[in-house]
């Protein structure tokens, strides 16, 4: 089956970055890891999760020496987007020109990087693409606290194109000066996970901080002069919101829903989405934390709710299908839900997106109309030729509709009015 980022599986991890959590550097670079294939019986194997590692396309670490407190939606002075940008205190530039001073005819993009840092390693090959995009009009500075030596090595070697990172990398390369740079950035936001992107715009302020591989709508319409910085730091406040009620909240949720207390770790759950009913996140969770506990009819309640208020959210709409047809199983299952949520998302985009279509087939296979799901999953097929699960899925479904030959000649006897016909013995 096509894999979902959500989907149930054998582990759903749930990972949260407490305040203060860091993580040594390490010489081995992480890549992204996929979730495994949801079982047949995902109901009943299904595990959640709850710890303390950072988010697989991140890594944690200590900025400075003091604990930065989380601000609130109260506090108008938070440094995030819309205020003004710090200068750049550089110890020494590596690669490219040096940027004295942010000037009034360019935007950049200051990020925070280390050469231990796998997720680091696998964004900058992308920020190197949009360098040469953008040339002129914007500044990428990749700024490290490692020392020189350690750098400059880095730079001498391969990269997984077998070219040296000297030859990848097509933006300047920098080395903090003491911390100072990580301070008056990534300290003063609240962000204690590399890689981090901060984007200056022709304002000389901050407008957008995130993961790189998440900067490119941001950094097209600030680079065409329409971005909503006012929008911006609304999000911003509240995600920082968001993540000073995960680090209050999160320790109980993480030892009810580890020690099997499903029914605590629901009420954590309705706590924090009392006092944040926008939490996503935590949202998620609470649906896990009932399919692991077999709560099939609390389920079926929240998740209609969530398709009602969500209804024109296609991917949101999609997880609900498929968590539902794949993920759970037993009477108590709604699958009339879920060819509503999986028509719905379908709908959306038109017919046109492969995922989805391949949910909308596996919601039909579930309610054993295998013409139905067939139909739909050659068309998940047309819609992206270049995925070999949905060729095997259909194979699958097209297998049970027409079992070979030789299963029906064991499995059926054809009527006779002839008597069988009997061997006569050996002589």
């Amino acid at each position: 089956m096509l894999m979902r980022n959500l989907c149930s599986g054998l582990l759903i991890a749930i990972s949260v970055s407490l305040a203060g959590c860091s993580e040594a550097p390490t010489e081995t670079t992480s890549t992204t890891s996929k979730a495994p294939p949801a079982p047949p019986n995902g109901m009943e194997e299904a595990t959640l999760t709850i710890s303390e590692p950072p988010v697989e396309d991140s890594v944690s670490v200590e900025i400075g020496s003091e604990a930065v407190d989380s601000a609130t939606a109260d506090e108008p002075d938070l440094f995030g987007p819309g205020s003004p940008a710090p200068p750049i205190a550089i110890g020494k530039w590596v690669k490219g020109d040096p940027v004295e001073s942010f000037s009034n005819d360019k935007i950049y993009v200051v990020e925070f990087w280390a050469t231990w840092c796998g997720p680091c390693l696998r964004s900058m090959p992308h920020m190197a693409s949009l360098q040469t995009e953008y040339g002129d009009k914007v500044a990428f500075i990749g700024i490290s606290d490692e020392d020189e030596a350690t750098v400059n090595g880095f730079m001498k070697k391969k990269s997984q194109d077998d070219k040296t990172w000297e030859e990848v990398l097509t933006y300047t390369i920098a080395l903090d000066d003491e911390q100072k740079t990580n301070s008056a950035y990534m300290k003063a936001a609240n962000q204690n996970g590399i890689p981090c992107a901060f984007i200056v715009g022709k304002s000389g302020n901050v407008e957008w901080i995130g993961h790189p591989a998440s900067m490119d709508d941001a950094l097209e319409q600030i680079v065409a002069g329409s971005w909503d910085s006012a929008a911006a730091r609304k999000e911003f406040i509240q995600e920082t919101e968001n993540e000073r009620v995960m680090n209050e909240y999160m320790p109980r949720l993480a030892q009810a829903a580890n020690s099997g207390d499903f029914a605590e770790a629901l009420k954590v759950c309705d706590e924090i989405l009392e006092k944040h009913p926008g939490n996503s996140q935590i949202a998620q969770i609470r649906m896990r934390l009932m399919i692991q506990g077999k709560m099939s009819k609390e389920y079926n309640i929240a998740a209609a709710k969530q398709v009602e208020e969500n209804f024109d959210n296609a991917m949101l709409l999609n997880e609900v299908a498929w968590t539902i047809a794949d993920g759970m199983t037993g009477e108590e299952r709604d699958l009339d839900l879920a060819m509503k949520a999986a028509m719905r998302a379908s709908e959306l985009k038109k017919h046109s997106d492969a995922a989805i279509l391949d949910t909308v087939a596996r919601v039909f296979y579930e309610q054993q109309d295998l013409t139905k799901a067939i139909e739909w999953q050659k068309k998940a097929v047309e819609a992206d030729g270049s995925m070999p699960e949905l060729k095997e899925t259909l194979s699958q479904y097209e297998a049970k509709a027409s079992p070979s030959k030789e299963e029906s000649t064991t499995t059926e006897q054809p009527a006779s009015d002839e008597p069988a016909a009997t061997e006569e013995p050996a002589k």
